[in-house]
Order: C-alpha cells, then sequence, then structure tokens
C-alpha cells in the first residue's frame, strides 16, 4: 500500500489512519470482492437510470456530458482501486451530478425566461491550491452586494430556497459524513452548507474537468481530458448560475476554482467582462500542503492513492507553467490590469482590509464602508473558530524533493510576483 521510502528530509507523506468504522466497511467490501460479489455498479447505463428514477425527470439537456461519463466510470471500475466506501462516494458523487443536471434543464423547461439572466462582470479567483483562494472567496462573499453559490445550492440548485428549506440541513449532513471518514479534513478546508462554494462542485456535472482526476486514481480519464474542449463545461457553468440567480436580487458573482487562469480563454468565451484574481504563495508551502490535501481526498476512496514524489513535482513544475501561461496571456492581450490582479497570501493574511482596498481600487469597484465592516466581523469570527482547530500539519521534507534546489527553480516566479519565502 504505501511504503517506507524516504525524501531528502525524512519520510514522505503518509496518510492518517481510518476511523475504525470506515476500515470494517472496506474489510467487508474486499470480502465480498473476493467471494466474487462487487457492491454498487458504476456502469453509467446504471446511472443514469437511477438519477431519473429518483428525480421522475428525463431530459439530461446536451448529451455532451455522456462521453465523459462513460469514460469516468470504465476508469472507475478499471483503475482507481475503490474501497467500498470509495465506490459509496463515488457513486453519490455521480448521482448527485447526474440529479443536477436534470433538475437544472426542468429549471429552463418550466421557465424559459431564466436564459435571459445576465451573468455580469463575475469575479473570478483561480490560483494553486492552499494559496489564500478560500479566504478571498469568503472575504468577498460578505460584500453585500456580491454573492457566492453556497454549499446547499451547489448540491441541489431548484427549485429556488425557501424559509428553512430541508435542503440546507441535507447538505450539511452531507458534510458531517465527510468529516466522519476523515477527521482531518477538518482542519484542512471549510465545508458547509451555508459556506460559500467553489464552482468545481458543479462543474463536475459536466464529466469534462478535473474534479474526479483530483479526487482518484484514473489515469486513462486524465489522459481523455487533456484533449477535450472545454467550452461545453463553461458553457453548462453559465446555465448553472442562470437558475441560481433567477428570481434572486441580481448581484455580483464571486466565484472560486483553481482552473479560472488556467482556462481563461474559455472562461472569456463565455464571461468577456470577467475580473480574474490570481493568488500567490511560496510553492514550497502549497506543495506539501496540497499533497496531504489531495493524498487524503484519495485515500478516503482507496487504498492506494499518489505516488508522493511524481505528485509533488507536478506541483511544482505548474507553478513554472502557470507563470508563463500568464506572462503570455497579457503579451496576446487576454489579460490586462483591467480584468486582473496579482493578490499575495501574506497580504491577504496579514493586512487582509488593505489587501481587499487594493484589489477594489485595480478592479474600478467600490469598497463600501459596509463591505468593511462585514469582512472584519467575518475575520473575527474565523479567528475564535482557528483557535479551537487542530492546524493543518505538513512538511516540505514529506514531499521527497530537494527544498534548495525547488527553491532555486521557483526563484523566477517569486521575484516577479514579490512572493516571501515561508520556509
Amino acid at each position: 500500500m504505501f511504503s517506507d521510502a524516504t525524501g531528502a528530509g525524512g519520510a514522505l507523506w503518509r496518510p492518517a489512519a481510518r476511523p475504525r468504522w470506515v476500515q470494517e466497511i472496506n474489510d467487508l467490501g474486499a470480502d465480498l470482492l473476493a467471494c466474487g460479489e462487487r457492491l454498487l455498479a458504476l456502469d453509467a447505463r446504471s446511472l443514469l437510470s437511477q438519477a431519473r428514477t429518483r428525480t421522475g425527470l428525463t431530459d439530461f439537456g446536451s448529451e455532451d456530458f455522456l462521453a465523459g461519463l462513460d469514460v469516468l466510470t470504465r476508469a472507475l471500475e478499471e483503475e482507481a482501486e475503490l474501497t467500498l466506501m470509495g465506490r459509496i462516494m463515488a457513486r453519490d458523487e455521480i448521482l448527485n451530478a447526474l440529479e443536477c443536471r436534470l433538475r437544472i434543464e426542468a429549471a429552463f423547461r418550466e421557465h424559459p425566461q431564466i436564459a435571459e439572466e445576465v451573468i455580469e462582470a463575475p469575479i473570478l479567483i483561480g490560483g494553486s491550491g492552499r494559496s489564500g483562494t478560500t479566504i478571498l472567496h469568503e472575504l468577498l462573499a460578505q460584500d453585500p452586494a456580491c454573492r457566492a453559490p453556497l454549499g446547499w445550492e451547489v448540491r441541489d440548485p431548484y427549485p429556488p430556497a425557501q424559509e428553512d428549506d430541508p435542503r440546507i440541513e441535507a447538505a450539511d449532513r452531507a458534510v458531517r459524513i465527510w468529516r466522519r471518514v476523515a477527521p482531518e479534513t477538518e482542519s484542512m478546508h471549510p465545508f458547509g452548507a451555508l459556506l460559500p462554494q467553489e464552482c468545481t462542485f458543479f462543474l463536475n456535472h459536466s464529466f469534462r474537468f478535473g474534479y474526479y482526476a483530483a479526487a482518484y486514481r484514473i489515469p486513462s480519464y486524465v489522459q481523455w481530458l487533456s484533449s477535450q474542449d472545454l467550452a461545453p463545461t463553461f458553457a453548462y457553468h453559465r446555465r448553472f448560475l442562470q437558475v441560481l440567480q433567477w428570481r434572486s436580487p441580481r448581484k455580483r458573482w464571486v466565484l472560486k476554482m483553481p482552473g479560472y487562469i488556467d482556462h481563461a480563454e474559455s472562461v472569456l468565451r463565455i464571461y468577456p467582462d470577467a475580473k480574474f484574481l490570481h493568488t500567490h504563495r511560496d510553492p514550497l508551502k502549497v506543495i506539501p500542503s496540497m499533497t496531504s490535501f489531495i493524498g487524503t481526498i484519495m485515500w478516503m476512496r482507496s487504498d492506494r492513492v499518489m505516488d508522493v514524489p511524481a505528485f509533488a513535482r507536478m506541483m511544482s513544475q505548474e507553478f513554472c507553467t502557470r507563470f508563463e501561461r500568464v506572462k503570455d496571456r497579457f503579451a496576446r492581450g487576454v489579460f490586462h490590469r483591467g480584468n486582473y490582479c496579482d493578490v499575495l497570501y501574506h497580504r491577504l493574511v496579514d493586512e487582509p482590509l488593505e489587501c481587499m482596498a487594493d484589489i477594489y481600487h485595480q478592479l474600478g469597484m467600490e469598497f463600501t464602508g459596509e463591505a468593511r465592516r462585514r469582512m472584519q466581523d467575518w475575520l473575527d469570527t474565523r479567528s475564535r473558530e482557528k483557535r479551537n482547530l487542530a492546524g493543518h500539519r505538513y512538511g516540505f521534507e514529506q514531499t521527497g524533493l530537494d527544498q534548495e534546489a525547488e527553491r532555486e527553480r521557483r526563484r523566477a516566479y517569486q521575484s516577479h510576483f514579490g512572493i516571501p519565502s515561508e520556509i
């Protein structure tokens, strides 16, 4: 399962021990498999059928998602080496995506005027995971003039919310289950029904995006994905937001997803007036943090997770690749100072309101007193909550990479954006 190999500074990252009840479920699954039994089929046909049965709906809209669903389900069966808990989670995630597609199409069919909703000048937060994107997203969501998708409505977007909507409790229950499967995730990332949610969790409805590739070891799906046009993915993105925006006060969307920077051209075809916020942090802090986080997500689903040094090298290379692409996009006019702003993690953490004021100024937005007050209230609450949580623990030595060599490789990136070293 895991070797005792060591990196340049010590033992490689290993996941925490599973809760006993999770291990017992997985042991049962292994015993059944040894007897020739496999619970919970993951074939596309049965998943489509069950989604229709559970919702009473039949129209999935455009069929451009079917190819990705087929590649994904084959990869999950043939490559992912899922535990029984992994099969439960995979089936739940795919069914939720399919049911959301059915409800989105039902919304447009019942209320064709939804298609007239304009998603105006959305603010798109992107950059490497663990670089401050979540803090930035939650701060912007405090502005009364802005709106972020919430955890519950990403999971179950239609019909519009009602007072004491039972879907809120259902979404919180799903989060609690996640925490019980891997309690250490509570210190890694905030999830909740009423918290801002990143767009990855509804872009996965297209089955043509990277969510599943981050949660499972499925190389054939990753290879297939690398050759795909993402235009249908972001067209669905707009369709989803139109449903959430319908019958709601018109506000500016603040949206978060690491891939916004990497797929800027595809995004701008759908949202030509979009504003990009690109977060930056010391790569030698991001790489081990992401290794621990993604490794834990995979460990929830399989006994076999990533090759740690290979994953760390890939993460390291992403900084260089993204840096070169940003420079190229400025040279071609895709990015310019009117639609793009760099956000440094250390400023966001050390002087958050001053950092926010600079962002608003650069993007030509008004930073009102009410927005500032609400952001300060959020910061005060977050500080109290963090004191009651154990910190996310990780170290660069667990990546298997050479720290001095990596620091030198990322020097140009850090120098260009003014990113201080944290280790």
